[in-house]
């Protein structure tokens, strides 16, 4: 018998994809590199890409439960002996009573 994922769900905004450049793009590899995306929608108003996706980072949802929100941390790196620049990112759960938007 098959065993089931463990519903790790959450719910996050990725901004300033208006302004999509290499740095931007190289974030969003990393974002769907740990992802497995359900649901994604681009917010033109806003500038912003709202996603419903699966993660190791994202807390175990029952059925039916809500989901939580997270917000992704971008961390930039600046390896001294090249000077190039290294993004890594986090995802952090926001406290419940935090309503930072209300589309979903």
């Amino acid at each position: 018998m098959a065993t089931l994922m463990p519903r790790r769900l959450g719910k996050f905004r990725v901004s300033r994809v208006a302004e999509m450049d290499e740095s931007m793009l190289q974030v969003l590899r990393l974002i769907h590199d740990r992802i497995l995306v359900f649901r994604c929608e681009m917010m033109y108003a806003e500038g912003a890409l709202e996603y419903i996706a699966m993660g190791e980072d994202f807390d175990e949802v029952p059925m039916g439960g809500e989901l939580p929100r997270y917000n992704v941390l971008v961390h930039v790196d600046l390896d001294p002996a090249t000077g190039q620049r290294k993004h890594r990112i986090e995802f952090v759960k926001q406290p419940e009573e935090v309503k930072r938007y209300e589309s979903y």
